[in-house]
């Protein structure tokens, strides 16, 4: 597992200070009332499962309600109390934490996947940059992920151009997914490049290598992870050496 990049926080202001406690105190009251419910229903033997059902279910939905307090937070006075959520659920679950670019060496794209959709199940956007058809990459993908398609098919219909991008040339590629980073900034959005082979089979190493290092700069500083599944047998081993010199490297 990779540990916790450093996530720059430092002295919280005043406002930070009381919106965290604000935020703390809300959902720990919310959990003390449900479990008193809980609690006094039982004593006194009622048997009315559709009330223990009701408020079983009502605790249940305590954290979406408090991500609801934290957005309102964020929108009334710009303080972010969603990433550092978002940021410790995926460095707990995955090993990933943002600004951070990481190759995954397998076979396939299974554990790139398996990731990419944890770390979106925390909270994060997601998108999802695939050698494979839109309606194929969805069925891989949480319901909310945007997919670039890897393509040179060039009759395609208008409302499909804006995301699709031939693997020859990547500039276009590069600024797609850099206006999704900055639309996403300090969200802790998690970026799948699932189609490296690709990208180098239609140029070459050190071209998408150039490439890899530019996009690495900017999920560092949009504070986003970009996840990249590589098949060792597919490159030299001196090319394998050197991503695993530049990037960070998940078995």
């Amino acid at each position: 597992m990779i540990g916790l990049a450093h996530t720059g926080i430092g002295k919280m202001t005043d406002e930070e200070t009381y919106a965290k406690g604000y935020i703390k105190g809300y959902e720990d009251g919310m959990r003390q009332t449900y479990d008193e419910v809980v609690s006094l229903a039982n004593k006194r033997g009622y048997s009315v499962a559709e009330l223990m059902l009701l408020v079983r279910s009502e605790r249940g939905n305590v954290p979406d309600k408090v991500r609801a307090k934290k957005k309102a937070i964020l929108k009334s006075t710009g303080i972010d109390l969603i990433e550092e959520d978002v940021a410790r659920c995926a460095e707990s679950t995955v090993g990933v934490s943002p600004s951070m670019t990481v190759v995954i060496k397998e076979r396939g794209a299974t554990k790139g996947y398996m990731a990419f959709k944890q770390v979106m199940d925390c909270g994060a956007p997601g998108l999802c940059v695939s050698r494979n058809p839109p309606e194929q990459t969805a069925r891989k993908v949480s319901q909310n992920c945007n997919i670039f398609w890897l393509t040179k098919l060039d009759s395609l219909p208008e409302a499909d151009k804006e995301r699709c991008f031939a693997p020859n040339d990547t500039s276009p590629l590069y600024t797609g997914i850099k206006k999704f980073l900055m639309t996403n900034n300090g969200k802790g959005a998690v970026v799948l490049l699932d189609g490296f082979s690709y990208l180098v089979t239609n140029s070459d190493f050190l071209t998408v290598l150039k490439w890899l290092q530019k996009l690495k700069d900017d999920v560092y500083m949009f504070r986003a992870i970009l996840i990249i599944p590589v098949d060792p047998a597919s490159i030299q081993s001196n090319e394998m050496r050197q991503l695993e010199s530049e990037l960070q490297v998940m078995e």
